[in-house]
């Protein structure tokens, strides 16, 4: 790939205003869709203001024997304080938020930021229930679906998110209603009912222990949309470098026909380059003309003369031959009564494939098309 050809690409990209018109479109038109179709307020919940809709458990429920010892709420959260007996069973202890469907649809979200802590505890178990129409047993204890994660808390603290496909739904869930985890699909958020916070793997039998709930927050992570936004727009950037090549290799061989004299005058604008133009002009049809021929003819460097022609003309030196022989080829088919074959000979090609490959790559049209 020639650089010139690539920078002078780079210079049409970016001084061209239909770039920045087609950018600047495309950037309004993302945002609007971000903020019109996209972006959803996220919702917190403040345990204060949650006051009647939390609810307290223990593993009683179960048969278990551990002890609810009392719950309070401070200015900015809830807590609440058990002990583990001599028989406890899992679920330990927890605290559960209901009626939340009546907030808003969470399908429209993807992460929950949550902020607790624990004291005697390292680790517990989020817990959601939501509808599910595939539960069989509606009237069940269990016929709300669960689904959990498992999260640690460091240094007595947890204040990080949890993304939604990090929740799974239990066996021991899907054993005690009897049925198989085959028959439920993707978590239906749309469906949510309640998040608890239930103590986990962790504990100390007849101590006291403590959970306390700071925040619960729900909202979108809009990384992937941020990502799709960006790969359109490089997508966009390439296709108009794209365009703006190809119109600049279109241009090299316009400005050499344009350069190219079938007449064979010479350059007389005094420019140290006039004696490799002039020796070009006069022996283009030498099949046998190359770089390092002109190179000696002239007494110039053969460097200095491919960095002329590819500064002058976007292309190497090859290139430049072919172009000017393909321009006189045309002329000469419009013109004249020589066959392809012959014309390929006259303008330096030995084999007549090789010519019609060479037309046709640059003119996009065969020989005998201009017959």
């Amino acid at each position: 790939m020639n650089p010139s050809l690539l920078k002078k690409s780079f210079i049409l990209l970016i001084k061209n205003r239909v770039t920045f018109l087609l950018l600047g479109s495309s950037l309004l038109l993302i945002t609007g869709c971000f903020y019109g179709f996209v972006k959803v307020d996220p919702i917190e919940i403040l345990m204060p203001n949650s006051k009647n809709k939390i609810s307290f458990f223990t593993d009683i429920t179960d048969g278990g024997k551990s002890q609810l010892i009392n719950t309070s709420f401070t200015d900015s959260s809830v807590i609440m304080k058990y002990r583990l007996n001599n028989g406890f069973v899992t679920p330990y202890a927890g605290m559960t938020i209901n009626n939340l469907g009546n907030l808003r649809d969470f399908s429209k979200y993807n992460k929950i930021h949550l902020i607790l802590r624990g004291r005697g505890i390292d680790n517990v178990y989020i817990h959601v229930t939501t509808t599910d129409p595939n539960v069989k047993d509606k009237s069940h204890r269990l016929a709300d679906r669960i689904s959990a994660v498992n999260v640690s808390l460091k240094n007595g603290l947890y204040d990080k998110d949890i993304s939604f496909n990090q929740f799974e739904t239990p066996t021991w869930w899907t054993n005690a209603i009897h049925q198989s985890i085959n028959d439920f699909g993707p978590i239906t958020w749309d469906q949510l009912r309640t998040v608890a916070v239930v103590t986990g793997t962790s504990y100390n039998q007849y101590i006291d222990q403590e959970l306390e709930l700071i925040s619960i927050k729900f909202y979108n992570d809009y990384s992937r949309f941020i990502t799709i936004s960006i790969v359109i727009e490089l997508l966009m950037v390439l296709a108009l470098y794209v365009y703006y090549f190809i119109i600049t290799v279109k241009s090299v061989r316009k400005n050499i026909t344009i350069e190219y004299k079938p007449t064979l005058e010479r350059s007389k604008t005094g420019d140290e380059m006039d004696a490799v133009l002039n020796y070009i002009y006069e022996n283009y049809a030498d099949s046998e003309l190359s770089l390092s021929k002109v190179a000696k003819s002239v007494g110039m460097s053969e460097r200095n003369i491919s960095k002329f022609i590819t500064d002058k003309h976007l292309c190497n030196f090859r290139t430049y031959i072919n172009n000017i022989r393909i321009a006189e080829a045309e002329r000469l088919l419009k013109s004249s009564d020589f066959s392809v074959s012959e014309v390929g000979y006259k303008v330096g090609f030995n084999d007549p494939s090789s010519f019609s490959k060479t037309f046709k790559k640059i003119t996009g049209k065969s020989p005998s098309d201009l017959l």
